[in-house]
């Protein structure tokens, strides 16, 4: 009795052992989805219609949403109060999303737009602020669009870990974002291209998450890169990398 109860101890354990693993393609969701389904009438959070309306911005953004944004950008600018900075975050997100694949260049600008907005909102709110629902959507808009700037950007072909990345507004202006590795037991010229986590689904394996601000992403060494110079290193190989966008002084 004793040896058919280790036996079916074992076979269960080689049963488990088969399980399938799967990795597949994963859609983020709609960061506002939630929030329209409770008001149906438009597409912004209440909030955000609250405060376009208090500027009397709310019929300028049912017809010229690009210029509500200009509008709502100035007045964050001359008043950095929390409602008029988050709301620039929403609108310039709902815009950019709207441009999607018709126009990528500006679409990119109004994302970039929202990042800066969201940082602005969540380091430059009072205390308290973290108790306000618009805080955690921010933090969300804040990883969701930078995930979108860097797919954008390593689609045109800008996006090279190994040095800073320029960026093209369609007004003819740039900007530059400077890039700096942490550490990292790989060199800067071992960084090959960028994969998003959240563009992959995991089934079969227990994912573990550490939640914060930045994006996690998947990181393939350069096949131009040096040999390791050891055997046991193989020379296509993939690590962690998470991305964090620091936008210093002011909203201007």
């Amino acid at each position: 009795m004793e040896n058919a109860r280790r036996t079916l101890g074992l076979v269960l354990l080689l049963l488990a052992g088969c399980g399938r693993i799967e990795v597949s393609n994963s859609q983020g969701p709609d960061l506002l989805a939630a929030w329209r389904a409770s008001v149906p009438d438009q597409d912004v959070s209440e909030r955000t219609w609250q405060t376009l309306r208090s500027l009397d911005l709310a019929q300028l953004w049912n017809d010229r949403p690009g210029e509500t944004v200009q509008r709502v950008y100035q007045t964050a600018i001359r008043d950095p109060r929390p409602d008029h900075v988050f709301t620039l975050a929403e609108i310039s997100y709902l815009t950019g999303r709207r441009l999607g694949h018709k126009d990528p260049c500006q679409a990119l600008t109004y994302y970039y737009l929202c990042a800066g907005a969201a940082y602005h909102y969540l380091f430059g709110s009072p205390t308290g602020a973290a108790f306000d629902p618009r805080y955690r959507l921010a933090f969300d808009l804040y990883n969701t669009i930078l995930t979108r700037c860097l797919q954008a950007a390593q689609a045109a072909g800008r996006l090279d870990p190994r040095q800073d990345l320029q960026v093209s507004t369609c007004d003819g202006q740039e900007f530059r974002l400077s890039v700096r590795h942490h550490g990292f037991a790989w060199k800067p010229e071992e960084f090959g291209q960028l994969l998003p986590c959240s563009n992959f689904r995991t089934e079969g394996l227990t994912v573990h998450r550490t939640y914060g601000l930045g994006v996690p992403l998947i990181a393939l060494r350069s096949a131009n890169a040096p040999d390791p110079g050891h055997g046991h290193f193989p020379r296509e190989v993939s690590f962690p990398v998470t991305a964090f966008f620091r936008f210093e002084g002011t909203l201007a």
